[in-house]
């Protein structure tokens, strides 16, 4: 990694999106001013493997030198989700591992960090990210749980046999800074959008114009 420059997070430089997906927070925040380094996805290329050991000590080397204002994660649910066993196994165990070193090392330093996950999931559950943060119900001092609704969020179903249907889909928030005005849910005083459409799941495979089946 030390030979690949044009990875690196500029000095000074700011956030951070490790487990990127499609980069959109990373876009968002690049349109409105901040300083945004590379966005870590596997699909980019081996140098953004976070469950490579070696890519994993850069970014540890680069928050420790201080050069990491603010860390998002969106860490995948993988064998935490509600549908399959429930049975974690080794690359997940990694990546949890990975997520609560991340979240500890910037927390230590009082700088920002988040972490995004389906309400179902059962990553909060695991007993690294409980000997860290805590429980929903006895959040550990500095640490905090919130809920948002996809619905409220313009989270669209993007399949062709009903495209733009809201998608409910709760995430639980996980973060050592307030988040609390992305606290919004359906059917809810304080929701931002009408309450009154059906809902999709977005389950199982679809076909998007454009895409083909995903």
């Amino acid at each position: 990694l030390e030979r690949r420059q044009h990875i690196s997070p500029k000095p000074g430089c700011c956030v951070l999106e490790l487990f990127a997906g499609c980069g959109v927070l990373s876009k968002c925040l690049r349109d409105g001013g901040f300083r945004v380094g590379p966005e870590f996805e596997i699909k980019n290329g081996r140098q953004y493997d976070l469950l490579n050991r070696k890519v994993q000590q850069q970014i540890l080397q680069w928050i420790r030198d201080g050069r990491i204002a603010y860390v998002h994660l969106g860490t995948p649910c993988t064998t935490m989700s509600q549908i399959g066993n429930g049975v974690i196994d080794e690359s997940t165990k990694a990546q949890n591992k990975f997520t609560t070193l991340v979240m500890s090392h910037q927390h230590a330093l009082s700088y920002g960090v988040s972490v995004e996950n389906p309400k179902s999931s059962t990553m909060r559950h695991q007993p690294e990210f409980r000997r860290l943060i805590g429980t929903l119900e006895e959040p550990k001092a500095g640490w905090s749980f919130y809920r948002s609704e996809g619905c409220q969020l313009h989270v669209v179903y993007p399949g062709r046999d009903n495209p733009g249907c809201p998608i409910q889909k709760a995430c639980m928030w996980i973060s050592n800074f307030d988040l609390s005005s992305m606290e919004l849910r359906c059917r809810s005083p304080a929701a931002l959008l009408p309450s009154s459409h059906e809902h999709r799941h977005a389950r199982g495979t679809m076909y998007v114009e454009g895409e083909g089946h995903r």
